[in-house]
C-alpha cells in the first residue's frame, strides 16, 4: 500500500498546485480589471470632452488628374494606387474652431506629403526618403496647425512611393496639440491593451510553469 510519506508528499504537491492555480486566476482577474479601469478612463475623457474636429466632407480630391468634388472621405473608394501616383486633397477649412494650440492629424501610407494653406507650404515629409528609393514609413502624423489658417485653403499633396498603397483616404482632423498623443492612445486603446495583456499573460504563464516543473 502507498506508505504515509508518499501519501503526505503527494498532498503537499496537491496543495501546491492548488496554490499556484489561484494565484494563476487571481493575476488573470487582476490585470484584466487593470485594463478595464485604464480602458475606462480613456473612454471617459474621450466622452467627457470633444476632442476632435473632423474634417469630414466638402473635399475635392484629384488622383493622377481624376477630380471627385465634394468629398466625403469616409465614403471615397478609387482604385488601389501605386508607386508614382499622386494624390492631391484640397479644402477650405473652418471659419472657427476652439483649440489653443491646434494640431492638424491624419495617417500617411507610404506617401510623401507636401502640405499648402493659401499656397504657402507649412509641411512636407518623405521626400528625401522617395529621392533614395527608401521605404517611406506610415503613421499618424502631428502637424503644429496655426489658429491663423481658419477659413484658409488647404492643400495636400500625397505622392505614392510603394505599389499597392492603399485604396481610401483616412480620416483627417484637428485636436489640441497637448491631447493629440493621447487621443491617438486612447482611441488605440483596444490592440494596445490586448498586446500588454497578452505579454503580461506570457510572463504570468511561463512563471507558473517553471514552478510546476521544478516542483
Amino acid at each position: 500500500g502507498t506508505s504515509i510519506l508518499e501519501k503526505t508528499a503527494k498532498k503537499k504537491y496537491l496543495n501546491k498546485i492548488t496554490i499556484q492555480i489561484i494565484w494563476f486566476f487571481y493575476a488573470l482577474c487582476s490585470i484584466a480589471l487593470v485594463l478595464y479601469l485604464i480602458d475606462h478612463m480613456f473612454s471617459k475623457e474621450i466622452a467627457d470632452k470633444e476632442k476632435r474636429l473632423v474634417l469630414e466632407d466638402g473635399w475635392t480630391v484629384s488622383i493622377n488628374g481624376t477630380q471627385y468634388d465634394d468629398v466625403i472621405l469616409d465614403e471615397l473608394r478609387f482604385e488601389t494606387v501605386s508607386k508614382g501616383d499622386k494624390v492631391v486633397l484640397t479644402k477650405i477649412l473652418p471659419q472657427q474652431w476652439r483649440f489653443e494650440e491646434a494640431a492638424l492629424c491624419f495617417h500617411v501610407r507610404q506617401t510623401t506629403v507636401d502640405m499648402f494653406v493659401d499656397g504657402q507650404k507649412i509641411y512636407e515629409y518623405g521626400q528625401e526618403r522617395l529621392r533614395n528609393n527608401d521605404t517611406i514609413g506610415s503613421g499618424i502624423q502631428i502637424i503644429n496647425f496655426s489658429n491663423d489658417n481658419k477659413g484658409k485653403e488647404l492643400r495636400i499633396v500625397l505622392e505614392v512611393g510603394e505599389n499597392q498603397a492603399f485604396s481610401k483616404i483616412d480620416e483627417i482632423w484637428i485636436s489640441e496639440w497637448s491631447d493629440s498623443y493621447r487621443l491617438i492612445l486612447a482611441e488605440n486603446r483596444l490592440p494596445f491593451f490586448l498586446g500588454a495583456f497578452l505579454v503580461v499573460f506570457g510572463i504570468v504563464v511561463t512563471t507558473i510553469l517553471i514552478f510546476v516543473v521544478a516542483a
